[in-house]
């Protein structure tokens, strides 16, 4: 008897200790949340978490601590929060080439975004362009394939790297379009975009946030922009799909991930409170000016983008033979 009542006091106290140990879900969160971007400072991703935590500072009573930890297409900052204590403190934002064009190309990815990590709440879609250098001859996207057409292999572009959404979606359009292009790969999009803008590469496909200023200014010219439709800020500009029907890159989405095994009362939470931010006009006026276009998505909708996105991703990658050594 004695060593009986001595086990169920020591059972009893493990499950008190393990239950101590899990989250508090109902006061949630009671310390900073750390948000991983594997992105510099000032790019896409950026900006909107950080907006994203001056807006949500008001529900969750707490701050959004932006740590930036850009290199290997992604991979620094995805493999932190994969090892991350699945608590609701360490968030990961990512895109689309993280979470549904890595997989593909990587055949020993560092993380698994299916079993690694739970999605959270898809927050919005950067809207993208192929643009030029004011020097460059063609306008327009037919007829920088006719220009193409005439001077075969001799075209370079630049790309933010091998895999990426820009790298993937030129090479889509050359593919679609019958037109060879040479990639000039760079370490990311800000180094690819000082590079047209400079003129030492004469096109390349960029986020409109960066590619707006220079776009207003003159520095450079849109040829196309990706998506279902013209964007408010260039009207003129024709979509890829208008000159190429069934193109069906549209640009590339962003949303924030926990790792695996957080509480799913934690992830719908932040998945109400962030659907709530998007839906405030002035954040959303704020996305949208910065060619961010909010979105509003359950879980589980989330979930189905990144499964649909992979294999979307994986017919584009094999048809245009795209490749990492």
């Amino acid at each position: 008897m004695l060593f009986r009542a001595s086990a169920g006091v020591i059972a009893l106290a493990i499950v008190g200790t393990v239950a101590l140990a899990q989250p508090d879900q109902t006061s949630y969160p009671t310390r900073p949340i750390t948000v991983i971007v594997p992105t510099g400072a000032g790019s896409a991703p950026d900006v909107l978490v950080r907006k994203a935590g001056q807006e949500l500072f008001g529900t969750l009573k707490q701050p959004f601590v932006v740590e930036n930890r850009p290199g290997a297409a992604g991979m620094l900052g995805a493999n932190a929060v994969a090892r991350a204590a699945p608590d609701g403190y360490t968030l990961l934002m990512a895109w689309d080439g993280m979470m549904a064009i890595n997989p593909v190309l990587y055949p020993k990815l560092s993380y698994d975004p299916q079993k690694d990590f739970v999605p959270v709440a898809a927050m919005g879609r950067t809207e993208m362009a192929l643009v030029a250098h004011p020097s460059f001859a063609p306008n327009t996207l037919q007829e920088l394939i006719g220009f193409a057409k005439a001077n075969p292999g001799k075209i370079n572009y630049g790309s933010a790297g091998i895999g990426e959404v820009h790298h993937i979606a030129m090479e889509a359009i050359a593919y679609q379009a019958g037109i060879h292009l040479v990639d000039v790969p760079y370490a990311g999009g800000p180094a690819e975009l000082t590079d047209i803008v400079a003129g030492h590469v004469p096109i390349g496909i960029i986020g409109l946030t960066p590619a707006l200023p220079f776009l207003r200014t003159g520095k450079l010219k849109a040829l196309a922009v990706l998506g279902d439709k013209r964007l408010p800020e260039l009207p003129k500009v024709a979509t890829v799909s208008e000159t190429l029907p069934g193109f069906s890159i549209q640009g590339s989405w962003l949303g924030i991930f926990a790792p695996a095994g957080t509480p799913a009362g934690i992830v719908e939470k932040l998945n109400k409170v962030i659907n709530s931010a998007l839906s405030d006009k002035s954040f959303s006026d704020f996305l949208l000016g910065q060619g961010i276009v909010p979105m509003h998505m359950t879980t589980a909708e989330f979930r189905q983008l990144v499964i649909d996105d992979t294999a979307r991703f994986r017919v584009i990658i094999k048809k245009t033979g795209i490749h990492v050594e």
